[in-house]
């Protein structure tokens, strides 16, 4: 299972999920520097229902690590589309985005880097709509048409600022 990334990590999926921890083992979930500690980490402190991975440490993932509930994952961040396109399959994504455009596409906000990799090569994609996700144009990978998406969930959360220093 994967898990967008940074600022774009899914809150309500993640919630849903870690709700359902008695019913479900051996979920494996991979994802990159995610701003929060996921719920389904702090659900399964043992670790039978999700075993929760990182690309990337986020602090609070390195946290998570230090407490035995997340693994590290070492890549060269430029090499993850290719991971996807040659190596991975997952079965599901969790992708946040911005609410669909008049074309049925949904802008993949700030992760539009590898995730739209990840998406094409996932047997189902469940898309978080937050009406809260800035559009980030680009022209190539940075959104995912209706017809690539499995589910749609709506949501509005507030996106993570980093104060200014």
């Amino acid at each position: 299972m994967e898990y967008s990334h940074f600022a774009m990590a899914p809150h309500v999926l993640d919630e849903a999920l870690a709700a359902r921890v008695d019913e479900l083992y051996d979920v494996k979930i991979r994802a990159c520097t995610t701003l929060f500690t996921p719920k389904v980490v702090e659900v399964d402190p043992e670790r039978k229902h999700f075993v929760y991975s990182s690309w990337h440490f986020s602090a609070a993932e390195r946290k998570a690590h230090d407490r035995g509930l997340c693994n590290y994952v070492p890549f060269l961040f430029h090499e993850a589309p290719r991971l996807y396109r040659v190596y991975h399959e997952p079965d599901v994504a969790f992708i946040t985005v911005a609410p669909m455009d008049e074309y049925g596409f949904f802008n993949l906000g700030t992760a539009v880097d590898f995730i739209k990799a990840a998406a094409d090569k996932s047997k189902k994609v469940v898309v978080e709509v937050n009406d809260r996700v800035p559009v980030c144009l680009g022209g190539c990978n940075e959104s995912i048409h209706i017809s690539q998406v499995d589910a749609i969930v709506e949501t509005s959360w507030e996106m993570p600022v980093i104060p200014n220093p």
